[in-house]
């Protein structure tokens, strides 16, 4: 039942995928029922209850999404109690806890967010302290304080961001020592110290040169080793940005225009290959950058044109409210355009939310304040 449904899911039939979930975890239930001492039969259940709950989500059913996660969350935490041992089990609770932090992100609830990302983090912590030797822990680990490190950035806490980011760069470096020809341990290193170069442009802006320089040497070996990889080339292109950004900064927007360049050819490609939310992003935000640079040169029509169709990106055709995410890139955009009017709705939301951009918001005379943080470069939640 469940891999029917996930087969279902995987073709894009949500309606068959979300009644053989649901089908799967009724057979859970009936299954614990008839051995209450099984622990794996009852575990059973609360895989039944994600895959309700990961279609709840993909439905855009986020109540229904975050009550089942919750559910099966407070699962985890009663058998963790009788089990303090059990590293799978903690991992597994720590997921469980990643797909809350997301949907909370994903409303701007960043407060909660941040609880949970925590959780995370203190979760696999505990695993790598009971089997130091199982490089799954470190892994995993990575990828959770890059979500940390993303919802503290947004809520302006950039010395714990920092911590969070050096944290996730030594452990990528360290499994990059391990199997230097693991190509994935190579990207996602490079994510790591990209992140770096953006939480210290404002106060080590040499070091953040050096560690964009750094990206880009290890995504040169990765991408040249795995061109179609569309996580290298998200990586490459958002690592071109952050260095259109570092030579305006610089003085030298022709370098920012031909980064800028290499940036759009690459996220061109993906876009038309994969049109997913995270591509939409990385691709309004090479544009947003293009059309301030193009102002910067004085080229109002190219940056209209830049600007113009970021703006199509952000605006959703069909979704009744713009997602959080997006909102950042699209006040700068309508900001950039002189229609700061309309952006006042949107600015108001992140506010309200308690966000705090990584860069300045533009204004009429601001030529660097330019594009949104970056989203997070590390692997997601396992899904």
């Amino acid at each position: 039942e469940y891999w029917v449904g996930f087969a279902a899911m995987q073709a894009g039939n949500n309606a068959s995928a979300e009644a053989m979930f649901r089908k799967y975890y009724a057979s859970a239930v009936k299954l614990a029922a008839m051995n209450p001492h099984d622990f794996d039969w009852q575990k059973e259940v609360a895989y039944g209850l994600q895959a309700v709950s990961v279609m709840d989500k993909k439905l855009g059913r986020t109540a229904g999404a975050e009550r089942g996660m919750q559910q099966q969350l407070a699962m985890y935490h009663a058998w963790l109690k009788q089990r303090p041992k059990d590293t799978e089990l903690r991992f597994e609770a720590g997921n469980v806890v990643s797909w809350l932090g997301s949907l909370a992100l994903e409303q701007g609830r960043l407060d909660v967010a941040e609880r949970y990302f925590e959780e995370q983090v203190r979760d696999l912590q505990q695993n790598m302290a009971a089997e130091p030797a199982n490089v799954t822990w470190k892994d995993k680990s990575v990828d959770a304080l890059a979500w940390l490190e993303d919802v503290q950035e947004q809520r302006g806490e950039l010395e714990q961001a920092r911590v969070s980011a050096a944290s996730a760069t030594a452990l990528a470096a360290a499994l990059y020592a391990r199997d230097p020809e693991n190509n994935d341990w190579r990207a996602t290193l490079a994510a790591c110290h990209l992140k770096e170069s953006e939480l210290t442009v404002a106060n080590q802006p040499d070091k953040s040169t050096h560690e964009a320089e750094v990206s880009m040497s290890l995504l040169a070996v990765a991408h040249a080793k795995d061109p179609k990889n569309l996580f290298v080339m998200r990586v490459l292109a958002n690592t071109h940005d952050q260095l259109a950004r570092l030579a305006l900064s610089h003085g030298n927007p022709a370098r920012a225009s031909q980064e800028i360049a290499s940036s759009l050819a690459l996220l061109e490609s993906v876009w038309n290959d994969r049109s997913d939310e995270d591509t939409r992003l990385d691709y309004a935000r090479a544009l947003l950058l293009q059309g301030a640079i193009a102002q910067r040169k004085l080229r109002a029509r190219d940056a209209g044109d830049a600007l113009t169709k970021a703006l199509e990106l952000l605006v959703p055709t069909s979704q009744p409210e713009i997602p959080f995410d997006r909102l950042d890139l699209l006040v700068r955009v309508l900001q950039r355009l002189g229609r700061a009017s309309e952006a006042a709705p949107y600015l108001q939301r992140l506010t309200a939310a308690g966000y705090v951009p990584l860069y300045p918001w533009p204004d009429a005379t601001s030529a660097l304040a330019d594009t949104s943080r970056s989203r997070r470069m590390h692997g997601s939640n396992a899904r």
